[in-house]
């Protein structure tokens, strides 16, 4: 079936893991399977590519990988100066847009490494704000976070 009856696939079969085995899948279409596997507490791989198991890289029924955030960038991850970061960062009142999706909550993780004064959670989804921010404060202690429930492209609610 579709991926769209994973929750469901997961709950009735007590699924611990997901190997995805469509190599051509967009990386969208990545990060949106690895978005449910992280809210179902399902572990989420993906086969090594073909190429690979040809070459001897990679055995193709063990060869399993953990999806990569490079998998869904579509290109090679950047790397920051985590010192220069800290010092723009720690003590500052940061907003984050789109808190509740993957990308924007691994951003609030990250940031949060820095210790900031405040962070404002940004989103239109109260669910995963919701979640977001339970998980936030439970790892980070000593950070105000804000949960705000809105759009970005609402110019007067964020008035």
């Amino acid at each position: 079936g579709s991926y769209d009856n994973l929750p469901e696939l997961a709950k009735r079969h007590q699924i611990e893991r997901v190997i995805v085995a469509i190599p051509s899948l967009d990386p969208s279409e990545y990060e949106r399977i690895l978005q449910m596997c992280n809210k179902l507490g399902v572990k989420c791989y993906k086969m090594p590519k073909v190429e690979t198991v040809v070459q001897g890289l990679h055995q193709a029924t063990t060869g399993f990988q953990k999806i990569d955030i490079t998998d869904l960038l579509g290109r090679q991850e950047i790397r920051l100066d985590e010192s220069r970061l800290g010092a723009e960062l720690t003590g500052k009142t940061i907003l984050v847009t789109g808190a509740g999706g993957s990308i924007g909550s691994e951003i609030c993780r990250q940031v949060s490494r820095f210790n900031p004064e405040r962070i404002v959670l940004l989103g239109h989804g109260e669910n995963s704000i919701y979640l977001v921010y339970h998980e936030l404060i439970r790892k980070f202690q000593g950070i105000d976070y804000v949960p705000v429930i809105a759009d970005i492209q609402d110019y007067d609610r964020l008035l």
